[in-house]
């Protein structure tokens, strides 16, 4: 196969700059000589940011459209092939806008579109690979005429270029109040969405966090039973003691309240015991009062 290959350096036209879009064009009216042949046809793009999305408009005159072959190279050198050699099955031109979001592909052979192919198709390679370089530097359309018979012509090109907006957001919040006190709570801080992307940039990050805190545990307070009864008094009389008691049914932690006292003792049957008289034993009598005739003693 005979190749040869041209290279035209050409001056660019860019549409004024609407918001995240541009465009950038030529009308070259460059030849693409018969019998095998490879040309390029650049461009500058002096406009830079960074790409969302690139549609690519052609204009190839050309008496057998099923015989070019167009493909489009980025500064980074990404290349994809827009229409594949036998994309149509008619002789005539190549008309079209590509792109990746058009419902209408391109088949090879005889199932391929009549040309020109009008309006707008989708790209044979997608275009998205396009997509996160930077707009800036030479753009290259290489265009294979493998007619054996007639010339064509590029009559003009265009990259309308969607410009990728990212996401930007606020500065974080401070931290919200803990839930609790103690024992693990949590605490939240957002951010807000101040440019939404567009155009395939960044997408937001998010926009709110949540975080542990106070994780300290909680004090715990000593907790005890009621009281038992009193226990029968220690004597029946006289003041003696009786106790009652409580147990603990949750113990002191983490500083909390420590536990009262378990046992109580109180006084009981304060009353005085009776005293009963107690005496001696019997003297030894005394003499009798008379010797005889009945005395007492």
């Amino acid at each position: 196969m005979k190749l040869r290959s041209f290279l035209c350096s050409m001056v660019m036209m860019i549409s004024a700059v609407r918001g995240t879009t541009f465009s950038a064009s030529q009308s070259p009216n460059t030849l693409l000589p018969k019998k095998d042949s490879t040309t390029t046809v650049s461009m500058g793009v002096a406009t830079n940011c960074v790409i969302g999305d690139l549609n690519v408009y052609v204009n190839i005159e050309s008496d057998k459209g099923e015989d070019i072959e167009v493909s489009i190279r980025s500064p980074a050198g990404t290349q994809r092939m827009m229409i594949p050699k036998d994309g149509c099955d008619k002789e005539s031109d190549v008309i079209t806008t590509f792109d990746d979001q058009s419902g209408k592909t391109i088949t090879t052979g005889k199932s391929g579109y009549d040309c020109p192919l009008g309006g707008t198709i989708k790209p044979w390679q997608p275009l998205s690979a396009f997509n996160g370089q930077s707009t800036a530097g030479t753009w290259r359309i290489i265009v294979f005429n493998d007619d054996k018979k007639d010339d064509a012509r590029l009559k003009a090109w265009r990259l309308d270029f969607t410009c990728a907006t990212n996401c930007v957001v606020s500065g974080w919040s401070g931290w919200s109040t803990c839930t609790v006190t103690c024992g693990t709570g949590s605490q939240t801080r957002t951010r807000s969405i101040t440019t939404p992307p567009s155009g395939g940039g960044t997408p937001c990050p998010v926009t709110s966090e949540t975080q542990s805190c106070n994780t300290n545990p909680c004090p715990v307070n000593c907790a005890v039973s009621a009281w038992s009864a009193y226990s029968a008094c220690s004597v029946t009389c006289g003041t003696g003691t009786q106790t009652r008691t409580r147990t603990v049914t949750t113990a002191a932690a983490n500083g909390g309240t420590p536990c009262p006292a378990l046992s109580q003792t109180q006084n009981c049957n304060t009353n005085p015991c009776p005293v009963n008289c107690a005496v001696s034993g019997w003297s030894a009598y005394s003499a009798c009062s008379v010797t005889c005739g009945t005395g007492t003693q």
